[in-house]
């Protein structure tokens, strides 16, 4: 089997099983109250533990700056999402079960018992109704797709895009090569982004759709930077800061999903790179490594596998060789104020590691110049934030000696 293939049957087995956790969840959506700002993102965005409720650094932090300027929030986690009210720290809404059958009479739509043009337009109406409902002044949303986009420009009010990750020209949401065609209407009003290199990107095609961008910095990484009297959440991860087991120089490796649909099986096995397993077992006597996992890896179909390896290995390793509890949950800006240097494969973490001052070793040999992804963290290795470094454990390891020694 192809790794297209055996990809997109686990794919599909993902969906189903996400689906059926989510249809655990009760669609409160017509609770919805009146509110000046809607909030909506995802489940996934959800990786931050506060006094053992769920806590979303991104869709918070919007919210927080929001209300700092007294106006009233609200969130909507879009399908499908396993995470009750309950089990977050702030109350969002969901419509899991409504869009399951909506999400069905798609599926159907492919053997024309119902039209695609019917499907598309209840999914849509679904979004004006959670619209006419809180009645907003503006949309703050993560990737918002076509339907909502439509619904709020149908409802006269503004929809914004805020920026969740790496944004170059070959994001299929953010590339200009992916939206020429793109009808405008489609698409949201305004992107919020965190830098300028970002800004830059999709400034090649925004003003064509009539669209603006506005770089507002990171605003989880803003709380960290200039701590508020009132922000009670980010002084308390202040002090949940990962206590070492050891005295050896701390590095954090971040772990990410979905690498299956560009490495092969024997490099890849759903928790991280192979060159990562390897440095560890060779090199825990001589660092402590922090594994961060991805929100995905922390609430999607592989958690139990992850569980079971990451376990599987500190039985192998020992305890003192590397810890990723605490390292996944905490707030990643506490985190990156305790660790050396940081290793990669690609994620978005460059970015946030570098406003700390830490120093990143990506794998992705395609992140070099003249690669497929050339255009990732371009700021930060023009200003030797992040260097891009074979995938082996030797060399690995003596570039994070180089960089210790810069200490």
């Amino acid at each position: 089997m192809s790794v297209a293939s055996s990809f997109l049957l686990k794919k599909d087995a993902k969906l189903i099983l996400e689906i059926l956790r989510s249809l655990k969840v009760r669609d409160n959506w017509r609770e919805l109250p009146e509110t000046d700002i809607l909030i909506v993102g995802h489940q996934n965005h959800y990786n931050y533990v506060e006094e053992g409720r769920w806590y979303s650094p991104l869709l918070g932090s919007i919210a927080f700056f929001e209300e700092e300027k007294k106006k009233c929030c609200e969130i909507v986690l879009i399908p499908f999402c396993s995470i009750s009210p309950r089990q977050a720290w702030r109350k969002h809404y969901t419509f899991n079960r409504i869009f399951s059958l909506l999400r069905f009479l798609g599926l159907i739509s492919r053997f024309k018992f119902v039209s695609k043009k019917y499907v598309d337009e209840k999914k849509k109406n679904m979004w004006k109704r959670i619209i006419e409902r809180s009645a907003p002044d503006k949309i703050i949303a993560i990737q918002p797709d076509k339907f909502l986009c439509l619904a709020a420009r149908e409802c006269g009010v503004k929809i914004v895009d805020f920026q969740h990750g790496v944004i170059n020209d070959l994001h299929p949401w953010y590339g200009e090569k992916f939206r020429k065609d793109t009808s405008a209407k489609d698409l949201p009003e305004e992107f919020m982004v965190w830098d300028h290199d970002s800004k830059a990107t999709i400034m090649k095609w925004a003003n064509k759709k009539g669209a603006s961008v506005l770089v507002v910095g990171h605003p989880w990484v803003e709380r960290f930077q200039n701590v508020r009297e009132n922000d009670s959440i980010v002084r308390r991860a202040i002090k949940k800061i990962p206590s070492p087991l050891s005295a050896k120089p701390k590095i954090l490796i971040s772990l990410q999903w979905g690498l299956e649909k560009y490495l092969p099986e024997e490099d890849y096995d759903g928790v991280m790179h192979r060159v990562f397993k390897d440095l560890l077992k060779k090199y825990s006597n001589q660092y402590y490594f922090y594994l961060r996992l991805h929100p995905v890896q922390l609430h999607g179909f592989y958690n139990i596998k992850i569980l079971r390896e990451l376990n599987l290995m500190k039985s192998q390793l020992g305890a003192e060789a590397f810890e990723w509890e605490q390292a996944s949950f905490c707030a990643l800006p506490a985190l990156l104020t305790a660790v050396d240097v940081h290793l990669t494969f690609s994620s978005t973490v460059v970015q946030e590691a570098a406003l700390f001052g830490v120093r990143s070793c990506i794998i992705d040999q395609h992140i070099k110049e003249g690669g497929l992804r050339e255009d990732y963290f371009l700021s930060q290795k023009k200003n030797g934030m992040a260097d891009v470094i074979e995938a082996d454990e030797d060399r690995i390891a003596s570039w994070i000696n180089l960089e210790l020694s810069k200490k």
